[in-house]
């Protein structure tokens, strides 16, 4: 089942159904912009997945999936400390 998908199975598919599965199981955290790109990261159980839109040609451009906690960095500034008070 796709709820319960890893990083390698979801790197293994295409892109068609990488969109499906973020939009049925992953949720969204965050968004940042960078050139053309407004870049959207989701989270699922055991990684994240950033989708690059390419706002000059209205269409997703790519995906990039990773573990790595370092590549969160650009999102810090979007939470907002007060609520975990």
């Amino acid at each position: 089942m796709l709820e319960d998908i890893t990083l390698y199975e979801f790197n293994n598919l295409n892109d068609n159904e990488k969109y499906e599965a973020i939009m049925e199981y992953a949720t969204l955290v965050g968004d940042r912009f960078e050139s053309q790109f407004k870049i959207l990261l989701y989270q699922f159980d055991n990684f994240y997945v950033e989708l690059f839109y390419n706002s000059q040609h209205n269409a997703i451009d790519k995906f990039r999936s990773f573990i790595n906690q370092d590549l969160l960095i650009p999102y810090l500034n979007q939470i907002d400390l007060k609520e975990l008070k």
